[in-house]
């Protein structure tokens, strides 16, 4: 294709003799197959130079259909290339055309392009609702896989933005969705990521119940099971308190040697297993290989929250100097963790004040921050720092108030779980440091 594309008419004789480059529709699916090759074996540049030849080729042609899929392919490509204003402008090109043509596929195709390029450049909220105009769009086309991808992505956003219950109500919409047309495995897939919103949110027994069902859902769609599904099922057994039945799912948990993500994903389930356990330092090491684990996928946002969780535990032990050692090598290494933990930074460098009035103040506001639109575990861990800091003053009594709204809040997590499960709820790592705290000689009231 590239040959033909730029054959000199003096070295290699007239092109009138050519058949292919004599037939315009001939010569333009032969760059369209080279351009998706060379997108498919990641030659990018070579991409968008076959594809936007063959976009202008079928331009003239008429064939409206054939242009846009190979401009598609180049604003793909450009995206993929970092090439951004570059990527825009394919993808606006596309959009405009796509849209007048009435191709609501395309036009979704270019809305996404564009909403991921906007994301990059920091305007998640834009990017959000551009991913919701592109999913409305195929779900109206019938295009039920590729809508609930779009949904997807934009729940994605919203949950890196702290927006979690908005966030799993797109997914569980879209995995409904996606079930409804038969697309068995995605469904799935997006129930996986609405559960592992839902054990954010604190909805502990609901979790329980989905993750087994998911799992089992999974072995008989694919006999070796899904590894996320086990995992899910595994983190919440363990936030349940029940490290015997935790330890057989993670034995159940399989998968590809290079597969550092999921690797990384074990890891901090085995780490937050060791917390019930009280063995912190085995935690801390576990952590410490997850974020590794993590780097080695090229995926940073969870190797932060594996160092910031090994801050906390540092913290906790009474090691300020380990713990401000992991937060310089989170800045260093992942950079900004996002919305999502933004809380439990806050939480962190309040504790870490070595004047007692200024960490008073942070740990206020922190405090104030986590009840208002935190998570259970930002609450729990924003409890426990401002009950502390009230037993070092010498204040039991004020540690005492602090701590009876979240442990009767997750008094009520402990009752919605299943009988057998309650009484290992006090081994559960969401509640072990505040019943530490609780236990301390001067509230013995």
């Amino acid at each position: 294709a590239e040959c033909l594309l730029t054959r000199d008419d003096i070295s290699e004789g007239p092109r009138s003799t050519d058949p292919v480059r004599n037939d315009p529709l001939e010569m333009g699916a032969l760059l369209e197959r080279a351009a998706g090759i060379a997108l498919r074996i990641g030659a990018e540049p070579r991409t968008v130079a076959l594809s936007r030849a063959a976009a202008n080729l079928f331009d003239r042609m008429g064939r409206a259909d054939s242009a846009r899929r190979c401009l598609g392919m180049c604003a793909g490509a450009l995206h993929r290339m970092g090439q951004a204003k570059k990527a825009m402008s394919a993808a606006k090109k596309l959009r405009d055309k796509a849209r007048s043509d009435g191709a609501a596929e395309d036009e979704a195709l270019a809305l996404g392009i564009v909403a991921d390029r906007v994301a990059a450049a920091g305007q998640p909220k834009e990017a959000i609702a551009l991913h919701e105009e592109a999913a409305e769009l195929l779900a109206k086309a019938g295009s039920a896989a590729k809508a609930a991808a779009s949904w997807q992505k934009a729940a994605a956003l919203l949950a890196e933005t702290g927006q979690l219950e908005r966030a799993r109500a797109l997914l569980a919409d879209a995995a409904a969705e996606a079930d409804g047309a038969g697309n068995t495995r995605q469904a799935l897939e997006l129930r996986g990521q609405a559960a592992a919103l839902d054990l954010v949110l604190g909805q502990l027994a609901d979790v329980l119940s989905e993750g087994d069902a998911l799992r089992r859902a999974w072995q008989e769609l694919v006999p070796a099971g899904s590894p996320d599904a086990v995992l899910l099922l595994a983190k919440a057994l363990v936030l349940a308190g029940d490290a015997a039945r935790a330890n057989k799912a993670l034995a159940k948990c399989t998968h590809d040697v290079d597969d550092w993500e999921t690797a990384g994903k074990s890891l901090r389930v085995r780490a937050e297993l060791a917390v019930s356990q009280d063995r912190i330092g085995e935690a801390r090491m576990l952590l410490h290989d997850a974020a590794r684990a993590f780097l080695e996928a090229k995926v940073k946002r969870p190797a932060g929250e594996a160092l910031l969780r090994r801050a906390e535990l540092s913290l906790d032990q009474d090691d300020p100097g380990a713990c401000k050692v992991d937060l310089t090598r989170c800045r260093k290494r992942i950079g900004s963790l996002g919305k999502a933990v933004e809380i439990r930074g806050e939480i962190l460098r309040a504790r870490l004040c070595d004047d007692l009035d200024e960490r008073e103040i942070l740990l206020e506001e922190a405090y104030g921050r986590a009840m208002q639109r935190g998570v259970l575990l930002d609450r729990t861990l924003a409890t426990a720092a401002k009950a502390q800091h009230h037993l070092q003053a010498g204040d039991p009594d004020m540690a005492r108030e602090t701590l009876k709204p979240v442990l009767s809040e997750l008094v009520r997590v402990r009752d919605g779980l299943p009988e057998p499960l309650r009484e290992g709820f006090r081994n559960s790592p969401l509640i072990r440091r505040l019943l530490e705290l609780s236990a301390d000689p001067t509230m013995a009231n």
